[in-house]
């Protein structure tokens, strides 16, 4: 970035393509590894844990490299962003996973073991179709946040942080009641009741004309999502054999993660459509 900086945005993207490769690859891992050693009861409350996590982590990440963007050169917070993965790097140290005779296995026949092996589950197909759903709608919505706030309501680029903010900080606090309703109510109840709000929460945010509201809505939407990622996590680790719960992971995730470059097509041709027809009229 110091040496190239007019090809800044072809960087970040190979950067981000990157950091993303391995963030499924890790998650995959973590997932797995929870799977393998947890039963019963116990696996909703990790499930619930992990979720706690990455909400805090898309949380307080951001507001520390805004603190940090205030004292540093950007080139020197992705170099700081990349030294920070050195951190959990450390703690898998004394991890001990299932030791597996994978050595006759390449990694294209564990690929297409892992579909063989989701294709033919139903209720994992089932449930990669409504995560793709999540997923689209959630990063469509993610992706025209900064716009909405700054073109549609007019309002300082700082909002947008706040938007995020509140979101974050709401969904975190509805994931710190899980473990007290996962002893009131039934798993499905946590699926059911997670996409219902998701879905009428984002079809209000297509309707709401006033800063506070689309808040409201937004918060609304990230804390069901955060309630449905515990049944998602919860129901896919009981029901995938432990034995070949990473490749099915790996194929279930694969076509998971699918609905976000999918979201960004439909976003950029949506917003050349409206382009297009504001330069007619």
């Amino acid at each position: 970035l110091q040496w190239y900086p007019a090809q800044g945005i072809y960087i970040l993207t190979i950067l981000a393509a990157i950091a993303s490769f391995f963030l499924a690859s890790a998650r995959v891992s973590t997932e797995t590894l929870v799977a393998e050693n947890t039963e019963g009861d116990t696996l909703a409350k990790f499930q619930a844990v992990i979720q706690s996590a990455e909400i805090s982590s898309m949380l307080f990440g951001p507001v520390l490299a805004s603190l940090c963007v205030l004292f540093l050169e950007k080139e020197t917070l992705v170099l700081l962003a990349a030294l920070s993965f050195a951190f959990p790097l450390l703690c898998t140290k004394r991890i001990i996973a299932i030791k597996r005779n994978l050595k006759n296995i390449g990694p294209l026949q564990q690929t297409v073991r892992g579909f063989k092996l989701l294709l033919s589950n139903q209720v994992l197909m089932y449930l990669v179709l409504l995560n793709c759903t999540v997923n689209f709608l959630a990063s469509v919505v993610m992706g025209l946040n900064a716009a909405v706030v700054t073109d549609i309501f007019a309002m300082p680029e700082q909002y947008y942080g706040y938007l995020n903010s509140a979101g974050g900080v709401v969904a975190l606090l509805a994931m710190a009641l899980v473990p007290a309703m996962l002893k009131k109510y039934q798993l499905i109840h946590f699926g059911v009741g997670g996409l219902a709000g998701c879905f009428i929460a984002a079809i209000a945010l297509t309707f709401l004309s006033s800063f506070a509201s689309y808040v409201a809505a937004y918060i609304a939407m990230l804390s069901a999502i955060t309630v449905y990622n515990v049944y998602n996590r919860t129901l896919r680790a009981q029901i995938i054999p432990k034995a070949d719960f990473g490749i099915v992971m790996g194929a279930f995730s694969l076509l998971n993660i699918s609905s976000v470059p999918l979201s960004g097509l439909a976003t950029v041709s949506y917003t050349h459509l409206r382009a297009h027809e504001t330069r007619e009229d």
